[in-house]
């Protein structure tokens, strides 16, 4: 049933796009298996995973960013002095930190470029505000090969409406799915079943919780003093 939604999605968001913000190609328009926003939940709500995509983002951000200068500039004391100041002034170290949270999380980062040719300008998106991604497809095959924008959800749509150049975004992603232009994290394992030929077998984080439910009232049952 679930396979047979999924190409019937295919189907009807199978279209070709034109205008301003898109050439003339035909474009899939793909989502995330699980949405962005219930991965990080599992994030927020458990105190296992959270521990442990924390302790993941601080081992790999570390001290944060070193800068160095090559010596025999002239102006390198200057130089290093400015970058260090950008880096302070935006607070580069825990957006570093921040993103590489969501990026072993769920896989995917999202900042709008609000000037493309300056970094400073720039809006962290909420994690679930993309919606789809347009992938333009190999001709005659429905095979996506390149990225040519970014659907934003219906609550976060303004008067420009929810297409966003590819150039306007900075998708930070690992674990880049193919055939839908996310990205996988570490929570998705945990979410995900996993069905071989006819056996199934339940998401961990399902097995997880219906343990940590069934926990309390064994304790009260057995580990109470006799009546």
């Amino acid at each position: 049933m679930l396979s047979l939604i999924k190409k019937l999605r295919e189907l009807l968001f199978w279209a070709p796009v034109s205008g301003v913000a898109y050439p003339n190609s035909a474009v899939l328009y793909e989502t995330a298996d699980i949405a962005l926003a219930d991965i990080m939940k599992l994030y927020e709500r458990d105190p296992t995973c959270k521990s442990s995509i924390d302790l993941l983002a601080a081992s790999t951000v570390g001290m944060g960013f070193y800068t160095t200068a090559d010596e025999t500039y002239p102006k390198a004391t200057q130089a290093k002095a400015a970058v260090d100041d950008f880096c302070e002034d935006i607070n580069l170290d825990g957006l570093l930190n921040d993103m590489a949270v969501r990026l072993i999380g769920c896989g995917n980062d999202f900042w709008l470029r609000l000037k493309p040719d300056r970094l400073t300008e720039f809006v962290r998106l909420p994690v679930d505000a993309v919606d789809k991604i347009a992938l333009s497809s190999v001709q005659g095959l429905k095979l996506p090969y390149k990225v040519e924008g970014y659907h934003i959800r219906p609550i976060y749509q303004g008067t420009s409406g929810g297409a966003l150049k590819p150039e306007a975004v900075l998708h930070w992603h690992i674990h880049q799915n193919v055939n839908s232009g996310f990205g996988v994290g570490l929570l998705q394992v945990l979410l995900h079943t996993l069905a071989v030929n006819n056996d199934k077998r339940p998401a961990y984080a399902w097995m997880k919780a219906k343990i940590e439910r069934i926990m309390p009232k064994v304790f009260e049952k057995y580990a109470g003093p006799d009546v």
